[in-house]
């Protein structure tokens, strides 16, 4: 009866918390080191003509600073799209000031210019704008940097095309998310966004959606995984999922996904156990009856 019992407190245990998603507390974000702001920008110039910018830098320490700005090319590898940093060939950005003195708690802001030559063909050109600095602790320093990407687009005749090289979702789910994903070759000269989308139907469940964006630099194939929240009920669900362009229309796919909670197992069980019980008590009476209406057949 204990063994009964203590099985029984853990499967409701486990209904209870599949049922209720931990909670995390958000911590007081703080400020240290060395910064740079903002965490992207976009530009849009003429070959031949000139654009403006800025960035600000930010000293977060306690002790003045030396901040060096450079400038690097990057580009992105396939599927992964980690960053890949490479000296700059055709440098089309210079600083009004390349070295910058900035006490504790203190920021500047630089300003750039973008010139890219006349007879550049329209597209897209990818810089970091790279900001360095030497951190002292005692005897002990150390080399401290930190970067923001710049998306460059050369107006005139930009291609925006794509294609959707491959992509999958999961069939069989037992979380909160479905997850999918896709894997989107940029197959045009320029960078853009592409949204994706995805949602579920089916008997017991209005649909579900969650959209995203994410960018495309051209010549690339970028895999993008995101989600779908899983439907309150266990059951066979269609799942539709894809995405979209400014450009281009939506590229949409669908498959079928089995959703099955870990507290469907729990009651599951806990049905059929108390099947099982009933059954067994169902069969010692009957045997008692029968047992019973033996023994009154025999004293008659």
């Amino acid at each position: 009866m204990k063994r009964r019992l203590l099985f029984m407190t853990f499967l409701l245990a486990s209904l209870l918390v599949s049922l209720f998603p931990s909670t995390t507390f958000a911590q007081t974000p703080t400020n240290k080191g060395l910064a740079i702001s903002p965490p992207q920008q976009f530009l849009e110039v003429d070959a031949g003509k000139t654009v403006q910018g800025n960035v600000t830098i930010a000293n977060f320490t306690t002790a003045p600073l030396t901040v060096t700005l450079s400038v690097e090319q990057f580009s992105v590898a396939d599927y992964s799209y980690n960053y890949i940093f490479s000296d700059v060939k055709e440098n089309w950005l210079h600083f009004t000031q390349t070295v910058v003195q900035l006490q504790p708690n203190k920021s500047a802001q630089v300003a750039y210019s973008v010139t890219p030559p006349g007879k550049t063909a329209p597209g897209g050109k990818y810089y970091t704008i790279v900001a360095s600095a030497t951190l002292k602790q005692g005897s002990i320093s150390s080399q401290v940097q930190v970067a923001t990407p710049l998306y460059i687009t050369v107006n005139g005749p930009t291609i925006q095309t794509n294609k959707l090289v491959s992509h999958s979702i999961s069939g069989f789910v037992v979380g909160n998310v479905i997850p999918f994903s896709l894997d989107i070759n940029n197959t045009g000269n320029v960078h853009y966004t592409a949204t994706t989308t995805g949602s579920i139907s089916g008997l017991w469940t209005d649909k579900s959606t969650v959209t995203a964006t994410h960018i495309l630099l051209p010549g690339t194939t970028r895999r993008v995984t995101d989600d779908i929240p899983s439907p309150l009920l266990p059951g066979i669900y269609k799942a539709t999922y894809g995405y979209s362009t400014d450009s281009s229309k939506p590229i949409i796919s669908e498959g079928l996904v089995v959703y099955t909670p870990l507290w469907f197992y729990a009651v599951v069980i806990l049905g059929s156990w108390g099947l099982s019980i009933l059954i067994r008590r169902h069969t010692a009476k009957k045997k008692l009856s029968q047992a019973t209406d033996s023994r009154q057949q025999q004293y008659k």
